[in-house]
């Protein structure tokens, strides 16, 4: 079976929760984990508890939490790539609020610079080869337009994550090559130019999107749900009725849910709801990855769903 290859950021993740409100200028009680993550690991870590046959190409240290991400992708039988670097592997550092936002954090990945057009390049066997290709824009803007030229060129599907708001503008020379891209809120504001403020405002700013090239956007709006819009169809689903403990990695999981139910033939709404509810599960753990994610998983947080709202 072809794999789903994705490239970009792996990273350690260190997250910080206090008790109580969070307070600027002063020390907060609260409590403070480890885990590893990054929006590409996270998508392919996802996927592959999804059972889906996995290639994984990033950056990251010799050093011990290089190694952990390496060991984590052998335990999932992720086919993971290097580009090696003397650089340290990346850190995320997150602040959240006490009801599991993010308040405000700090991305140390300078080591993503070193996955570069010519790092790339010896892979392009492996894209052409590939089911789709996920990408996030923790890389440098060339590399993401010369992987999105080989997509293009052989008609592989591109899935982008945008990843963060001051990385969007990578992403101006290659709107026409991406099949699915999948803004937040904020991201989707600064790729369209548009206020999103409501439903409607985030369909008419996917729209825009569509008229750059882009094939289909699924918008994720935090505890508003989700929005699928392409050239036949706009799909809104509400976020399912849970308490937030971290709201990290919750689009990844909605992500991984809706290629993985795409790909196993699920229509544009199924899909749509499956990442709703792999990001449910996800935002009720600390981890960026919830620890069981699978189709069982999600299947139950489904029907769990359509239960409550009989």
């Amino acid at each position: 079976m072809k794999k789903i290859l994705v490239i970009g950021g792996a990273t350690i993740d260190l997250k910080a929760s206090p008790k109580k409100t969070l307070l600027e200028g002063t020390s907060n009680i609260g409590s403070i984990s480890l885990s590893l993550g990054g929006v590409a690991f996270n998508i392919a870590r996802n996927l592959a508890s999804l059972q889906f046959p996995v290639s994984f190409i990033s950056s990251v240290g010799k050093d011990f939490y290089g190694e952990k991400i390496i060991e984590e992708c052998g335990k999932f039988k992720i086919d993971y790539y290097n580009i090696c670097s003397e650089k340290t592997t990346a850190i995320y550092d997150a602040v959240l609020s006490h009801t599991g936002e993010l308040a405000v954090a700090i991305a140390a990945m300078d080591i993503f610079e070193d996955i570069t057009p010519a790092a790339i390049e010896p892979f392009y066997g492996q894209i052409k080869s590939s089911r789709m290709v996920v990408c996030d824009t923790n890389i440098p803007l060339t590399t993401i337009e010369a992987i999105a030229n080989v997509c293009r060129k052989n008609s592989i599907e591109l899935m982008i994550d945008p990843t963060a708001e001051d990385k969007c503008h990578k992403l101006k020379n290659v709107m026409h090559c991406i099949d699915y891209l999948s803004p937040n809120d904020e991201e989707l504001e600064v790729l369209s130019g548009m206020n999103v403020k409501n439903m409607t405002a985030r369909e008419k700013a996917a729209r825009k999107l569509l008229g750059k090239g882009v094939r289909n956007v699924i918008v994720s709006c935090g505890e508003n749900g989700a929005v699928f819009v392409n050239a036949d169809r706009t799909i809104i689903e509400n976020a399912f009725n849970v308490r937030a403990v971290d709201v990290t990695g919750a689009g990844d999981s909605l992500i991984a849910a809706v290629i993985g139910g795409i790909l196993d033939g699920e229509s544009h709404r199924e899909a749509l709801l499956s990442g709703i509810a792999a990001a449910s599960a996800t935002i009720q753990k600390s981890e960026s990855v919830h620890p069981d994610f699978s189709k069982e998983l999600i299947k139950k947080y489904k029907e769990d769903f359509i239960n409550e709202t009989r």
